[in-house]
């Protein structure tokens, strides 16, 4: 089971009578939190038992005993002295751990957490494969809503491959499906290798768009 997030941060920095003035906004759908939360980025190493709350048992949660949350977010900071704007893109996959939570029956459930370690898995993929989206875009002077469609788009598309691994695999009871799902998965990654820092720079010079 899993729940995904989207987030999106904007830096603005741009350079005023020699002075450097800093706007931050912060946009977020689902929840907006108040404070930091922690969190964990998505690595080479699974998550574990221990990345989650703890569930209490008395707390009716069906057949499912672990729930995963994760985010794709992206932020971006610019410097626009005179033509030429200097960009640089951030695209994160996180896991938020106070919104994931495991019963204490599933804590060595190997199966459901390697279920759910390919939830956090799709999110990389997709972070990855807007990273590409964003790369193959070019600023233009709307580039905030042009980003944001892109953001969109990708996000839509996760969400849709997140609820159909869970129906194909039944939230893992699916022995054949999971193993599928898996290689796929892994497949893709490996083929999106190339975007996996997730970090873009752009340089345009505004004097020669059309």
């Amino acid at each position: 089971m899993f729940h995904t997030k989207k987030t999106t941060v904007h830096a603005l920095r741009r350079l005023v009578s020699g002075a450097l003035l800093s706007i931050a906004l912060l946009l977020m759908s689902a929840i907006c939190f108040g404070q930091e939360v922690e969190q964990l980025f998505w690595s080479e190493t699974p998550l574990q038992a221990q990345d989650y709350t703890l569930m209490p048992d008395n707390i009716d949660t069906g057949k499912l005993g672990v729930f995963t949350y994760t985010h794709v977010s992206y932020k971006y900071t610019f410097v626009r002295p005179g033509s030429i704007l200097h960009m640089k893109m951030v695209v994160t996959a996180g896991f938020i751990k106070e919104k994931s939570w495991i019963k204490a029956h599933a804590m060595k459930d190997k199966n459901a957490l390697a279920h759910e370690q390919l939830h956090f898995d799709l999110t990389e993929l997709y972070a990855r494969k807007l990273t590409k989206a964003f790369a193959e875009a070019k600023p233009t002077d709307n580039f905030k809503e042009a980003f944001d469609a892109v953001f969109q788009q990708v996000f839509n598309e996760l969400k849709e491959q997140q609820q159909q691994y869970d129906l194909e695999t039944d939230h893992g009871f699916r022995g054949k499906k999971q193993q599928y799902w898996h290689n796929h998965v892994k497949n893709e990654l490996n083929a999106h290798a190339a975007w996996a820092d997730k970090v873009l720079v752009y340089n345009v010079d505004r004097s020669q768009a059309s």
